[in-house]
C-alpha cells in the first residue's frame, strides 16, 4: 500500500515538473495588455570606485541628515531620535544604535530600578488552587 502511494506520488511529481518546464520554456507574449507609464525609470548605478568604509560613512551621514530633519520637524522632544555607540552585553564591539529619546529614558529608569532593588526580589507564591 505504501509502495503504491510512493509510486503514484513520484509519477505526479514528474508530471508536474514536466509541465512546469514546458510552460517555462514557452516565450510567446501573452495577450494581456502591459501597463506603460510615461514617467522615466530612475537608475541606480553602483561603480566599484568607492570603498566599503566610504559607503558606510556616506550612509551614516544620510541617516544623520534624515534624523536631524525629523527631530527639527516633530512635535515632541520625547520623539527625538538620538544615535550613540553602545556595547551589547557580552561583547566588546561597539554598535551604533539610534532610538527615540523616550525609549532611552525608559531603559535608564528600568536599569536604575533594577540596580536599586525596586521590584526585585519579590517572591511569587503559587496559589493553593493551582496544582
Amino acid at each position: 500500500m505504501i509502495r503504491r502511494f510512493q509510486l503514484i506520488f513520484a509519477i505526479c511529481l514528474l508530471i508536474g515538473w514536466t509541465f512546469s518546464i514546458i510552460y517555462a520554456q514557452q516565450s510567446e507574449p501573452s495577450d494581456s495588455p502591459v501597463a506603460t507609464t510615461t514617467r522615466p525609470i530612475t537608475e541606480i548605478v553602483v561603480n566599484n570606485q568607492n570603498s566599503l568604509p566610504l559607503l558606510r560613512l556616506r550612509i551614516k551621514g544620510k541617516e544623520e541628515e534624515i534624523f536631524s530633519f525629523f527631530n527639527a520637524n516633530n512635535s515632541s522632544d520625547r520623539m527625538d531620535i538620538n544615535c550613540y555607540q553602545r556595547k551589547p552585553i557580552g561583547s566588546h564591539i561597539t554598535k551604533r544604535v539610534c532610538e527615540p529619546r523616550f525609549l532611552t529614558k525608559l531603559r535608564q529608569e528600568k536599569t536604575r530600578d533594577a540596580r536599586s532593588g525596586f521590584g526585585v526580589g519579590v517572591q511569587w507564591t503559587r496559589p493553593s488552587w493551582i496544582s
